[in-house]
C-alpha cells in the first residue's frame, strides 16, 4: 500500500503497527512513493512485476484507469452492499456527496479517505488597510477582482494567487476544474469516455480568469512562492488546497489574522468545488486477502483513524459530525477556526473528473499548461481549448 506524503509518514506509521497489534494473523508491508505524484507511477511497476497490492491508495486523477486496467474490484460485489451502508453510516456518517467520489458506471471502487476541498484564504489585516470588510469576503470572481485590485491599490500587496492554475497547479487539474465545473463546463462526458475541453462554458470561465490576471488582480506563482508570499504579508488572498491551513497560519501567527472563505463563484450561479485527495481500492482476487484488505480499510476510515488525519495532517473530516463530538475534533475545531469551510464545502462537491484512456496523466498535464497560457499568457481560450480537444481526444481513444 504506497503512502503519499513523507511528512505523514509516523501518522501511517503508527496506523499500521495499531492495526497490527489488533490483527496478529495480518502483517502489512508499505511503500512509500517520494511524491504524491508519483503514487501511480509505483503502483504499476508493481502490478507490471506481478507484485499485485492488496489495497492501494488512489488519487481521484487515476481513478477511471485503475479501475479499468489495473484491476480495482468493485466493492458493491466483494464486500457487499450491507457493508458499504454500515461504512457510510454509523453514529458519524460520511457526507453523502463524499460516498460518490469513488464511484465508477454506478460502482463503487474506492472509499474515499483523504479529502481537502479548495479554500479562499484571506489577509483580514491587508482588507482591513485596504477599506474592506473582512466579515464579508468575496463570494464571486467579479468580488474577488475588485477586492484583489483595492487591496493592490491601497497597500501595494498583491491582490490573489490560486493554486487552481498556472505554475502552483502543475500537475494537477482538480481545482482548475472545480473552476470550470462552477462555470456550468466540465473536461470529461457524463459518461467518463471522451474529452469536453473546447465548450463554450469553459471557454467563457478560463476567459474571466485571464481578465483577473490581465487586470493585474491575480499574480502566477509557484507553489513555494504563494506560501511565502502570504505567510510574509505580501498577499491579500491565496485560493488553494485546505491542507495549507496548518502552515498558513503558522506563518502568519503574531503578525496578521487569517480568515477563509469557500470557491468563488460565477455571479448567481453555485460554486462547485472538486477534491484533491485520496481514496482505498482493492486490488488483490484472493479472498482471504480481500476480507483482510477490507478490515484495513475500515480502520483506516473510522472515527479514529480520520481524526487524527484531519488534526496532523488538515484534511477536512470525511464523516462531518466528528467535528461536532469531544471525544473526537469536538474540542480541537474549536480551535481551528478555519474547518468550518471546508466542511460546509464537502455538502456540494462533485468529484473530480478522470480522464479515458492510457494517456490521462499526459491530458491532465496538457490541461494545466493549456489554462496556464490562457490566463497568465494571454492566447485565446477558445483556440487553446479548440487545440486542446483535438490532440486530447486523440489521446483519450488510446
Amino acid at each position: 500500500m504506497p503512502l503519499a506524503s513523507p511528512a505523514a509518514d509516523s501518522l501511517f506509521a503508527g496506523f499500521v503497527a495499531d492495526f497490527e497489534r489488533s490483527h496478529p494473523n495480518v502483517h502489512i508491508t508499505t511503500m512509500k512513493p517520494a511524491t504524491t505524484a508519483s503514487i501511480f507511477a509505483s503502483l504499476q511497476q508493481d502490478i507490471s512485476a506481478g507484485n499485485v497490492p492488496d489495497v492501494a491508495q488512489v488519487t481521484w486523477d487515476e481513478l477511471r484507469y485503475v479501475v479499468s486496467q489495473l484491476g480495482a474490484q468493485d466493492l458493491d460485489t466483494i464486500v457487499g452492499a450491507d457493508a458499504l451502508r454500515a461504512e457510510w453510516g454509523g453514529p458519524y456518517p460520511y457526507s453523502q456527496a463524499v460516498t460518490r467520489l469513488g464511484v465508477v458506471n454506478g460502482k463503487t471502487y474506492v472509499v474515499p479517505w483523504t479529502v481537502s476541498t479548495p479554500i479562499l484564504f484571506y489577509n483580514a489585516n491587508l482588507f482591513r488597510q485596504a477599506g474592506l470588510d473582512p466579515t464579508h469576503p468575496p463570494t464571486t470572481w467579479a468580488q474577488v477582482k475588485s477586492d484583489a485590485l483595492t487591496i493592490k491599490a491601497k497597500t501595494g500587496a498583491n491582490g490573489v494567487a490560486t493554486g487552481c492554475l498556472g505554475q502552483a497547479a502543475v500537475p494537477f487539474d482538480w481545482c482548475a476544474q472545480a473552476i470550470v465545473d462552477s462555470a456550468g463546463g466540465g473536461v470529461v462526458s457524463a459518461d467518463g469516455r471522451r474529452v469536453t475541453f473546447n465548450t463554450s462554458a469553459n471557454v467563457a470561465a478560463l476567459q474571466e480568469m485571464q481578465d483577473l490576471a490581465r487586470s493585474g488582480a491575480m499574480v502566477d506563482l509557484t507553489a513555494p512562492q504563494e506560501v511565502a508570499e502570504f505567510g510574509s504579508g505580501k498577499l491579500g488572498m491565496l485560493l488553494t488546497t485546505a491542507i495549507y491551513q496548518a502552515t498558513l497560519l503558522q506563518e502568519a501567527a503574531g503578525h496578521f489574522d487569517v480568515l477563509a472563505t469557500g470557491l468563488p463563484s460565477f455571479a448567481s450561479r453555485p460554486a462547485t468545488p472538486t477534491p484533491s485527495g485520496s481514496g482505498l481500492a482493492i486490488l488483490t482476487r484472493d479472498r482471504a486477502r480481500q476480507e483482510a484488505a477490507w478490515e484495513l480499510i475500515q480502520y483506516l476510515t473510522s472515527p479514529s483513524s480520520l481524526t487524527q488525519i484531519t488534526k496532523r495532517i488538515g484534511y477536512v473530516p470525511l464523516r462531518p459530525s466528528l467535528a461536532k463530538a469531544p471525544e473526537y475534533l469536538g474540542s480541537w475545531a474549536k480551535t481551528s477556526s478555519l474547518v468550518d469551510v471546508n466542511i460546509a464545502q464537502l455538502s456540494h462537491i462533485v468529484p473530480q473528473r478522470s480522464y479515458p484512456g492510457s494517456h490521462f496523466a499526459q491530458i491532465e498535464l496538457d490541461f494545466v499548461n493549456a489554462t496556464e497560457a490562457i490566463v497568465f499568457g494571454g492566447e485565446s481560450a477558445r483556440s487553446a481549448l479548440d487545440q486542446l480537444q483535438s490532440v486530447a481526444s486523440s489521446l483519450g481513444s488510446q
